[in-house]
């Protein structure tokens, strides 16, 4: 049901981003078994045409990269479901392991018994790879009420056969990150973010990239703000996974803490050019 894999760029025959190349070799390797599909400004244009042709030549008036690539992510998971990966995503697992019904995920280092610590903001991390600033496990017990807590992971089965959307958290609790997405076909969250997106295409067709406000338009009208927020009205009527932010968001964070590397990292994302103007 996800073995299609959907990459977008602006022109697929003029890909020299050496990032970009990598991480398109890496899919192919890990991913040989998947139909692995990169599609350009015109491919895009071609499935808006056949799908929503009342939008066609409003879209073709967006002029930054990334906004239009907001839009096709939304849309290509609603039409075809599947894996829809930034180019600069770089798989580190393939992702059949996280979709094993029967695996068992832990936040806590196994060679501590699962055990994991919790900093204050004032004391060094000194194991990055399973110890934060802030709790992302949501079934643990506290061991120790320490300067520096002690906590013990219990156990995460995330997945089932009834998961319809997998998504990760950026940034706990208040944002969910879209480079990277795993969906069954005709979700509804996708759908609404598409249509969102439609209410916003003035807005998006006279962004200014050199304008001070210019990436948190992007944020409310495409961007992670507007689908983290159709996630949320959705996940009370669809099946949606949001993993901790490790998963998907390897290298990334902000405010001194950055989801680290480890056995549960499927994804490092480059950022290479989100907010570029192509």
């Amino acid at each position: 049901m996800y073995k299609k894999l959907h990459l977008t760029c602006k022109d697929k025959n003029k890909i020299n981003n050496k990032t970009w190349i990598k991480c398109i070799n890496k899919y192919k390797e890990l991913y040989s078994d998947y139909e692995i599909i990169i599609y350009d400004n015109n491919d895009i244009y071609n499935i808006v045409e056949k799908h929503f042709p009342q939008y066609l030549e409003d879209i073709k008036q967006i002029k930054i990269g990334a906004v239009l690539a907001d839009i096709f992510r939304y849309l290509i998971l609603y039409l075809e479901g599947g894996i829809y990966s930034d180019m600069d995503c770089e798989p580190l697992i393939k992702i059949d392991t996280l979709l094993n019904k029967n695996m068992t995920f832990f936040c806590g280092d196994k060679n501590r018994d699962n055990n994991f610590f919790i900093y204050p903001t004032n004391i060094k991390n000194i194991n990055n790879k399973w110890d934060f600033y802030t709790d992302h496990c949501h079934n643990n017990c506290l061991l120790s009420t320490d300067k520096i807590k002690t906590y013990k992971c219990l156990g995460h089965n995330y997945i089932d056969e009834l998961t319809d959307v997998i998504v990760c958290y950026e940034f706990y609790p208040n944002q969910i990150c879209q480079w990277f997405i795993i969906a069954k076909s005709k979700q509804k969250v996708f759908l609404d973010c598409f249509n969102e997106c439609m209410q916003n295409i003035k807005t998006l067709q006279t962004l200014n990239k050199y304008s001070v406000n210019y990436i948190n338009l992007v944020m409310k009208n495409c961007g992670p703000e507007l689908f983290t927020k159709n996630v949320f009205n959705n996940i009370n009527t669809s099946n949606i996974c949001i993993l901790p932010d490790v998963f998907f968001c390897c290298g990334s964070g902000r405010y001194g803490r950055k989801a680290p590397k480890n056995s549960n990292s499927y994804i490092k994302h480059h950022f290479t050019g989100s907010w570029k103007l192509f």
